[in-house]
């Protein structure tokens, strides 16, 4: 049990880092385009101590003063406290208001550098590049306004004020502004800045810091994880942080925004790469991860490895293990037989799932292979361990085979493939339907998935206070929250590049009352047919052998006629000769019908529409009282057709990725006709051809069970997968935000 922890945790830490990293860049920089420049030109990174475990530097500060927006910000619950160096950030900012130089504070770079002097302390320096215009005693004149109990003393021949009220220590030196609630760091950064020594005489960091070019950039000390997270973790949670050092010595992020999220991309560096499992992917080509399509839509993480070169992997890994002095216990868990077997078997994906199963969670291992020499579910766990230790964690009791796939957990776990209830909606299909299916199809060597809507809000409770508040409210604000993460090798520049999405959706419809789609419940009668012209009332039943009964109104049969098929769910009085008489039409296998009172087939039929026809006909009245009907056919294609059975004139058919289970209403607005479809996705408007008024993507899509409601012209509201109201215009195919 404790291993299987160990797994959840290193999941979570690694993935909180990258998605809270990027969701507060989200929030300082919103999609929109920047200025430009990129932080290769940052002056502030000579004033940041060599100790940093982890840096956050911006190439322009204006942008990044909500880093410290208690509302918003991840980051800020690092901080020590909710004062000091946070309302510190935001008075110098303020300082633009004075105007003439200082408006140049918005436009300079800066940085917050977290450091971990020991075990369970975090301490942040702010450390801003102070604008030609300025001097640093203009600077400090400034503050002390804000700061009137601040007092000073010298440190190495610099001025250095304290603040008590304030709770902050800052000085002005070497055209740089520092701050920090820490003495000791803040004395640290000025001996760095007088000695011209900072972080940039870490070769690791320094080689790490030049390979990125971007606005805003994240860089993590892997090697200083333990200190770090034992920081910000409860003490139970810190123990199992070990793994993340292995990955790399730094690594450094960039981000992009998008409309839904953010991309991150980025490069790991090691100095003695054999320690860092980072080399160990070097020479394995990249490949999509298939994994996805053998997964339960509930599957809340997923690590996957991909081999081209078994050799050449295990190689690499065993100089891994060797230079972490971890490979003698590598061996001994070698016998002759196994030996004997790992030797033939061969895998080209390996893969870690955790899925909950009535409330609990279970972890699985799964193995691509075209072939299966053993069927031992222990051996099939100590062959993933060959590979990587994380895939011996995982509960061996039981296996089963699926196609290309050998599946191993526990008893609970393997019931779920068993029973077939992990394959009824597949994690391929679940993200295809969330519109994210693209975010996961990059090909990669080793690839990280998680879902935090399903397991986001358990990780919180590991965190310290005030962080744990502060991921709760940023991730409390969608109701789908997912991240990946892609690591492969760019043989150009030697270095493992790191790549991913991080989403975040309102798809309250898929996520809380998921439900397959390709369930089409077809009304099975009896069928009430009512005379339009009359009001008289008659019904057509359909018995178990298929007969058709007609029977009037008190429920007496009248007679009975043979049928091949079942009745396709729908049953509609039509006067197709306008003499008066209601003729029943209705479909049945591949054709449609029309039946008088008197048990005759009319109008030419029986006649073949050429597809099995799974619901339908519905009859619609359009201009000058002509009338058409529609039919859905199993093919998850749509038909129109004249009442003689003819093929609309225009019809170009409407297409939808999702099952179709209903068909579409008619709606007449602005002079013209529209076709509403609904699925149990989005809600789709057409044209009366059939053709999209607009393709919607993620957010932007119309919930299931949008209002269409007419405004004005063919301008109609919705709602949208964001939660919030929009006007549509059917015509141009455009959204804009509606103000009730």
């Amino acid at each position: 049990m404790a291993n299987r922890k160990g797994i959840v945790i290193f999941f979570l830490l690694l993935f909180l880092l990258v998605a809270g990293t990027g969701i507060v860049l989200y929030k300082v920089f919103p999609p929109r385009k920047g200025k430009e420049g990129h932080i290769q030109n940052a002056g502030c990174i000579r004033g940041i101590p060599a100790d940093a475990c982890a840096v956050l530097l911006f190439n322009d500060f204006g942008e990044a003063g909500s880093i410290v927006d208690k509302t918003s910000s991840i980051f800020a619950g690092l901080f020590p406290s909710e004062g000091g160096l946070v309302h510190f950030t935001k008075k110098v900012l303020s300082l633009s208001a004075l105007g003439g130089g200082y408006e140049s504070f918005l436009h300079t770079d800066a940085s917050f550098s977290f450091h971990s002097p020991f075990y369970g302390g975090l301490s942040v320096l702010l450390c801003v590049t102070i604008p030609r215009q300025i001097t640093c005693d203009a600077v400090l004149s400034s503050l002390r306004k804000y700061y009137r109990d601040a007092e000073s003393f010298r440190y190495d021949s610099v001025s250095v004020f304290h603040s008590e009220s304030g709770g902050v220590y800052f000085a002005a030196t070497g055209s740089k502004l520092i701050a920090s609630e820490s003495a000791v760091l803040l004395h640290s950064s000025v001996r760095h800045i007088s000695s011209g020594i900072s972080i940039l005489d870490n070769d690791d960091f320094r080689d790490t810091y030049k390979s990125l070019k971007a606005p805003a950039a994240f860089y993590f000390h892997n090697t200083d994880s333990d200190k770090f997270f034992s920081a910000i973790l409860d003490s139970k949670s810190s123990k199992n942080v070990a793994s993340v050092g292995g990955i790399s010595d730094w690594s450094a992020l960039a981000v992009n925004f998008s409309e839904y999220g953010f991309s991150f991309s980025g490069v790991s560096f090691s100095e003695d790469s054999r320690k860092k499992f980072t080399e160990v992917m070097r020479g394995q080509m990249p490949s999509e991860t298939s994994v996805y399509k053998v997964l339960p839509y509930y599957t809340f993480a997923v690590a996957s490895l991909k081999i081209s070169d078994r050799n050449a992997f295990l190689k690499a890994y065993l100089e891994f293990l060797d230079a972490n002095r971890r490979a003698t216990r590598y061996e001994l868990t070698m016998n002759d037989s196994l030996k004997q077997w790992f030797e033939k078997q061969t895998v080209s994906e390996i893969a870690l799932a955790g899925i909950q199963v009535s409330g609990k969670t279970e972890w699985i291992n799964l193995f691509r292979t075209d072939k299966v020499l053993d069927h031992n579910p222990k051996d099939w766990n100590w062959l993933g361990s060959r590979y990587l230790s994380l895939f011996g964690r995982a509960s061996c009791e039981e296996i089963t085979l699926l196609p290309g796939w050998v599946i191993t957990g526990s008893s609970a776990a393997i019931r779920e493939y068993v029973s077939n209830n992990a394959l009824y909606v597949t994690l391929d299909e679940y993200l295809s339907r969330n519109d994210v299916e693209s975010e996961t199809s990059d090909k990669s060597v080793l690839s990280l998935y998680f879902n935090f809507d399903s397991q986001g809000k358990r990780a919180y409770r590991m965190f310290r206070k005030p962080l744990s508040g502060r991921l709760a409210e940023v991730f409390d604000s969608t109701s789908f929250e997912m991240l990946t993460c892609r690591f492969s090798n760019d043989e150009n520049n030697g270095m493992p590049d790191i790549s991913g999405n991080f989403d975040a959706l309102y798809a309250e419809e898929i996520l809380n009352d998921f439900v397959k789609d390709t369930v089409r419940e077809v009304h099975q009668g009896p069928f009430k047919i009512v005379n339009p012209a009359t009001g008289e009332v008659s019904y057509l039943e359909q018995l178990p052998n298929n007969y058709l009964r007609y029977s009037d109104s008190g429920g007496k049969g009248l007679w009975a006629a043979p049928l091949g098929n079942r009745i396709a769910g729908y049953v509609t009085p039509v006067d197709l000769y306008g003499d008066g008489n209601y003729e029943m039409l209705f479909a049945a296998g591949d054709k449609f019908y029309y039946l008088d009172r008197n048990a005759r087939y009319v109008g030419r039929t029986p006649r073949s529409l050429g597809k099995q026809i799974a619901g339908g006909p519905k009859v619609f009245s359009i201009r000058d009282s002509a009338k058409v009907f529609m039919v859905l056919f199993a093919d998850n294609s749509i038909g129109l057709y004249t009442l003689e059975g003819n093929l609309y004139r225009k019809w170009r058919g409407i297409e939808c990725r999702e099952a179709i289970t209903e068909l579409p209403e008619l709606l007449e607005t602005g002079g013209h006709y529209y076709w509403v479809l609904r699925t149990a996705v989005q809600t789709i408007v057409c044209h009366f051809d059939g053709t999209r008024v607009a393709v919607f993507e993620k957010n932007s899509r119309l919930k299931p069970k949008s209002e269409i409601a007419p405004v004005e012209g063919s301008v109609v509201r919705v709602d949208c997968y964001d939660g919030k109201k929009y006007l549509l215009d059917l015509e141009k195919g455009t959204l804009r935000k509606s103000r009730k």
